[in-house]
């Protein structure tokens, strides 16, 4: 059986910014992954979106990658992490832009469909401690997102794979670690199976 490496470099925005770096220099590694999200940041995240269309998401990954995609392409790594935040597909065109002007041939994908906002308002859903109605708080919720399972990332692998090429992935729900790091996991030919799935809806509302 092949042997996966799988580096993460992040576990929280504002975590060790040289993290990554470290990570990539002490290899070899062929995955790097990084966490970013919680429920308190995808709020956040909501608001700058609300106020910048083209954020919301972390911007720190993107500054990350204006320095280090040289060599992640070089050492051809692939990185997976959830900085989409609330805006995945305007996370994939900022690294879109960096691999542009860097000159390179990498690959980028993006995993959505996890932002609740729209649907949370129409569905009665009962607090767990109180029991009370969504509803009564629905004007209050910035955000809302489902924890999607590692499905998305192993597709988005898959119709990628290029052993010759860096990856990109800017998965958008607040998924902990493990569900990017099973993602990489299960990708490799011969693997297919899917521990640590199925969604779980998120939601956090302004105080």
């Amino acid at each position: 059986m092949k042997t996966v490496r799988i580096a993460n470099a992040g576990g929280f925005w504002g975590d060790w910014l040289e993290a990554p770096k470290k990570q990539i220099f002490g290899g070899p590694i062929d995955y790097l992954t990084m966490d970013y999200l919680a429920e308190l940041t995808m709020s956040m995240l909501a608001r700058q979106l609300v106020k910048y269309p083209d954020r919301g998401f972390i911007f720190d990954f993107i500054k990350m990658l204006e320095e280090l995609l040289p060599e992640i392409s070089k050492r051809k790594i692939k990185v997976i992490s959830n900085a989409g935040g609330m805006n995945p597909k305007g996370c994939a065109l900022a690294v879109r832009q960096i691999v542009q002007t860097l000159g390179l041939n990498t690959k980028v994908a993006f995993v959505s469909g996890d932002d609740f906002r729209d649907k949370v308002k129409s569905i009665n859903l009962p607090h767990l401690e109180s029991g009370e109605s969504i509803q009564s708080i629905s004007s209050n919720i910035t955000s809302a997102n489902a924890y999607l399972g590692s499905e998305g990332i192993v597709e988005a692998l898959r119709a990628g794979a290029d052993p010759e090429q860096a990856y990109i992935g800017s998965a958008t729900p607040p998924e902990a670690n493990p569900r990017l790091s099973i993602g990489a996991a299960i990708f490799p030919p011969g693997r297919d199976y899917w521990p640590i799935h199925g969604p779980v809806m998120n939601s956090s509302a302004r105080g």
